[in-house]
């Protein structure tokens, strides 16, 4: 008969989380807490109270599950929304009409925008408008990539594409973009706007870049609305400007006011939605700003504001006669108001020099 070896120390025994500890009446058992499952459990074994909590804790689960989906689907009409102003502003061929039929139905379809993005092609072509070159050096994508391997090679090729660029290439997972998963899909989208900002803005990766726009917006932004400064979070750029710097709508009202004081007052509505549908009419109405976001998303998804505020900095150019003008009255007015706006374009080079000879003068 084999003795077992011997341990110092009393033998540990399973037991459930709370159970008394044998010959110890009223002693519960030292050491780790129950956690969420333990609760949980101990919940569903007690009385009414317990069972009370229990229903508190999935409700609690619930509603963040729901949060979760709501933030992600607010994301994907921004980038959604974006790919489409992209191709407009593409020369109308037989092609480009075609993708943005196809961008425009996918739209309001979620489930047809991650299937149509997982097959390569129109992430492919919408690279080659970003960087105003053809992405062809590690291949041509596969026109009707409709299996596994097909939809996969194609999500190499623009892995491929996408080093030639200061994207973030970690956060590209080619196997999980090619089965059509939303949160690879979506991160894959960010990947392209970064190395895209990266690129007009001439920053080194997403951090400078972030950086970047949050010296604009404080550089022009007006001392007597007594705004706090945008801080870049360095350890989460993405997350700069968040729900709790842009949900009530101030800053965004504030961004746009400071560009154009005439046509966009400081004057926060009562509601949030009404403070942020407000600011974005204006930016649509004056500079052709696409409304990427509703008013509510605007506190869901921080990724998809940032994208807007991109979008809104490349739309103001420093050679608009309006925005100059009105900068300059507010100097003459207030000493300390901020000089002319510091603007980009995610536009390729050609189309924003095109867009810059068409402006009036």
């Amino acid at each position: 008969m084999t003795t077992p070896n011997k341990v110092d120390g009393p033998v540990p025994t399973p037991m459930d989380p709370g159970e008394k500890t044998p010959g110890k009446p009223g002693e519960k058992t030292p050491g780790r807490s129950p956690g969420w499952w333990g609760r949980t459990v101990g919940a569903l074994k007690g009385g009414d109270g317990s069972r009370q909590a229990t229903g508190q804790l999935l409700l609690e689960a619930s509603e963040e599950q729901d949060l979760e989906a709501r933030a992600q689907e607010a994301e994907r009409r921004a980038f959604s929304r974006w790919m489409v102003a992209i191709f407009e502003r593409e020369k109308p061929t037989p092609a480009v009409k075609k993708d943005l039929a196809l961008l425009r139905k996918m739209e309001a379809k979620a489930d047809l925008w991650y299937k149509e993005l997982s097959r390569g092609l129109l992430v492919h072509r919408l690279l080659e408008i970003l960087h105003d070159r053809p992405l062809r050096k590690a291949g041509v994508p596969r026109e009707n990539a409709r299996t596994p391997n097909a939809r996969l090679e194609n999500m190499y090729l623009v892995l491929g594409y996408l080093r030639g660029t200061k994207a973030p290439l970690f956060q590209v997972r080619p196997a999980e973009c090619a089965a059509g998963e939303p949160p690879a899909i979506l991160d894959l989208m960010w990947t392209i706007v970064v190395g895209a900002a990266c690129e007009a803005l001439q920053a080194s990766d997403e951090t400078s870049a972030v950086r970047a726009l949050a010296s604009a917006v404080n550089a022009r932004m007006p001392p007597y609305l007594g705004l706090a400064e945008v801080e870049v979070l360095e350890a989460s750029p993405a997350q700069t400007f968040n729900s709790g710097l842009v949900g009530d709508g101030r800053l965004l009202l504030a961004i746009v006011h400071s560009i154009s004081p005439k046509t966009c007052p400081y004057e926060p509505a009562p509601s949030v939605r009404e403070t942020v549908a407000f600011a974005v009419s204006v930016a649509a109405a004056e500079w052709g700003v696409t409304p990427l976001l509703d008013a509510e998303d605007f506190s869901l998804s921080s990724r998809a504001v940032l994208l807007y505020l991109l979008e809104l900095e490349m739309s103001v150019r420093p050679d608009c006669p309006e925005a100059a003008e009105e900068q300059l009255e507010g100097q003459k007015s207030d000493p300390e108001a901020p000089a002319a706006p510091f603007s980009f374009s995610l536009t390729p080079a050609p189309l924003a020099a095109a867009a810059a000879a068409a402006a009036p003068v």
